[in-house]
């Protein structure tokens, strides 16, 4: 027990002297740790005397980072000393540990930085360790340098990644893995029609179409493009084109350097734009396919978070039912996928539960690496690591 005991306080306070730990409760979601300083004495902070009387002590909980993922609960006990010193104004005061506590400090000390090497060499790694033969275990990430200064450093180390890196790794090749199966979230979407190719139209009719004529923004926009660019044909320079025109700087350069006036339009007439339907298209979509009128679809997306009212929703189905191709939801990205994958399920809003939903029944090479990446994260996050060669 007492090889036990010294084995724990050089693993949790190895550069840290006259520190006793009484014990050590672990679960799967803290470390709690019972310490005591066992130094003879205290020196007072008011006058330097040292003393040992202890009239009485406490326990102090400092807050301390996280170890392997379990929150840490330190329970110090801490003596109050007694000064014997007559002319200090102190009549009693509390013993720090150093390097582990501080006056009025809410935090431990500890989680500091070991040492600092000059570069990322794998000699310099290397010669550290071998200055330190009595090192087990070696965490580290996959750099290449940090591998070989380890293993000639430190051979009879055992090298292991930490869940940080071990998630990170495992994101980016899910990533991969849909992106290898990006056609399966294209079917998501229907295929647009093909285009015939359109006729030549006049100048006149170009500069009207696609955009919306005859609507007061957009023209205002054609006719102060049109005249900025007949002062510059006829010689004008920018800075007289705003004094004759009361325009900015900024506007006659951004009229002039427009070659159309289609260039400038932004907001509602941008074909890019986001709209606060986007995240329910999925959904509309599917319930418009199975037979919804609008006012039930926008009834049915109120409760899930949709903060839009029914006329958006009413002019997303009229679109539908009267443009000559399809108007469906973008499919998701790799990304998106795989960030919906690495999620708990439960901290899924229910229109990303139903589009990965929709993802994995069009893949079941998705649907089947899901499975694998969900449990290896129960594995990861509940430390069953007895369950890998399974």
């Amino acid at each position: 027990m007492e090889d036990a005991a010294l084995r724990l306080e050089q693993l949790l306070f190895p550069s840290i002297a006259n520190v006793a730990v009484l014990s050590v409760d672990v679960n799967n979601e803290t470390v709690r740790i019972e310490a005591c300083c066992t130094a003879a004495g205290a020196v007072c902070p008011g006058c330097g005397d040292r003393s040992s009387r202890v009239p009485g002590s406490y326990l102090r909980i400092p807050a301390d980072s996280p170890s392997a993922g379990r929150r840490v609960v330190l329970c110090l006990r801490v003596r109050r000393f007694t000064c014997g010193n007559p002319s200090c104004d102190r009549r009693t005061f509390v013993e720090q540990v150093s390097g582990l506590t501080r006056r009025f400090g809410r935090w431990t000390e500890t989680r500091r930085p070991v040492d600092l090497l000059p570069d990322r060499e794998a000699s310099s790694l290397a010669a550290w360790l071998a200055e330190r033969p009595g090192i087990e275990v070696v965490c580290r990430d996959r750099a290449p340098f940090f591998a070989e200064g380890a293993a000639t450093g430190a051979p009879q180390a055992v090298h292991v990644a930490d869940r940080w890196h071990l998630w990170r790794n495992l994101g980016e090749a899910a990533e991969r893995s849909v992106a290898q199966h990006r056609g399966c979230l294209r079917v998501l979407v229907a295929e647009p029609t093909p285009r015939t190719s359109p006729e030549p139209t006049s100048p006149e009719e170009a500069s009207s179409s696609p955009w919306p004529t005859g609507h007061r923004f957009a023209d205002r926009i054609r006719a102060r493009h049109a005249t900025v660019h007949a002062l510059l044909e006829a010689g004008h320079s920018r800075r007289s084109i705003g004094r004759q025109l009361h325009m900015t700087h900024r506007t006659v350069k951004s009229l002039a350097d427009a070659a159309k006036p289609e260039d400038l339009f932004r907001g509602q007439w941008h074909n890019n734009r986001t709209s606060v339907l986007d995240e329910y298209k999925p959904y509309l979509d599917n319930r418009w396919n199975e037979g919804c009128t609008a006012w039930k679809l926008w009834e049915e997306t109120v409760p899930l978070g949709h903060k839009g009212t029914y006329r958006i929703v009413s002019a997303y189905i009229r679109k539908k039912r009267t443009s000559p191709q399809p108007v469906t939801a973008k499919p998701p990205s790799p990304r998106t996928v795989s960030k919906w994958r690495l999620s708990r399920p439960e901290t899924l809003t229910e229109i990303e539960q139903l589009r990965l939903n929709t993802v994995l029944t069009q893949c079941p090479e998705l649907e089947a690496l899901t499975g694998h990446v969900r449990s290896f994260a129960t594995m990861l996050t509940e430390r069953q690591g007895k369950r890998l060669p399974q």
